[in-house]
């Protein structure tokens, strides 16, 4: 077992959001990240959820600051993770143009 992977417990008040910054702030950069891509490829708001759903998969596969400049792929299934099938969000996909 990796003893960097633990879970922490934090308690706080039943239904009081302000308590729980860690994932208000996440929350926020995400739809600031779904805002940039949806305005950027001039979509529709309607999109908000295809923005939310990729800005999701990219935070999902970066690095992160605990497991120092290796991604959660690499460091559970030991082998570098490929991104050669990504797209930029709101691109024509390869077969349609």
């Amino acid at each position: 077992m990796h003893f960097w992977l633990r879970i922490k417990h934090q308690y706080i008040v039943p239904y009081t959001p302000q308590h729980n910054g860690v994932v208000e702030r996440k929350k926020q950069i995400l739809m600031e990240i779904e805002r940039s891509m949806v305005k950027g490829q001039a979509l529709p708001h309607s999109f908000w959820l295809e923005g939310i759903m990729c800005a999701l998969y990219v935070l999902n596969r970066g690095h992160m600051k605990a497991l120092q400049s290796v991604t959660l792929d690499e460091a559970w299934h030991a082998h570098k993770l490929s991104i050669a099938y990504t797209m930029v969000f709101g691109c024509l996909p390869y077969g349609l143009c």
